[in-house]
């Protein structure tokens, strides 16, 4: 059986060790030839993960009998993520295992845990983005700034040029500022 394994961690201080050895172990003891995969530091997005998108191509391409992932939620976040994938991977005759959740989703029961779990996976998602905006909200109450840092605008030197009749545009380029920025603070002002 041909296996590709999917490995996946969030952020780059964290490391994919744990889900690794436990996956080939698990292939090396049933004699499984496996492929692995693997996204560091990944967004929610699986459109955002090289890793994932070889493996997909893989499937694709009929060169895996069986994708096997650590845990659901390292493979999706989401569970119209999750669904769209597990239903591409049935179309070519590829299984699903999770190895903790201990699901083969290649069968009817498995199929209905699967999207029981995708439900779980996209709430926790769904309440860790909740916690994010709820402490940036406290932060930036406490006075925190957030964003890019205020550009120094020469704002005389910007009327001056407007006034000789240059463009936005032109005055971004010889200011070395990006046109909006010269649009804020130029925008409804007299060149008088």
């Amino acid at each position: 059986m041909r296996v590709a394994i999917y490995l996946r961690v969030s952020t780059e201080d964290q490391a994919t060790d744990m889900q690794r050895s436990d996956l080939v172990k698990h292939c090396e003891i049933h004699g499984l030839n496996y492929v692995i995969f693997e996204d560091q530091a990944s967004g929610r997005s699986t459109k955002k993960r090289p890793g994932l998108m070889k493996l997909m191509e893989g499937v694709r391409q009929s060169a895996f009998d069986q994708v096997l992932v650590w845990k659901m939620d390292r493979f999706a976040r989401n569970l119209a993520d999750f669904l769209q994938l597990h239903a591409e991977m049935e179309l070519y005759g590829v299984k699903f295992v999770s190895f903790k959740d201990h699901l083969d989703f290649s069968t009817p029961i498995g199929r209905m845990i699967a999207q029981i779990l995708g439900v779980f996976a996209e709430f926790e998602s769904s309440m860790n983005g909740m916690r994010v905006k709820a402490g940036m909200a406290e932060a930036k109450r406490r006075g925190a700034k957030f964003g890019r840092k205020e550009v120094d605008f020469p704002l005389e030197k910007a009327l001056g040029m407007k006034r000789n009749g240059l463009t936005y545009v032109e005055i971004a380029k010889r200011l070395n500022v990006g046109r909006t920025t010269v649009c804020k603070h130029l925008g409804g002002r007299s060149t008088h």
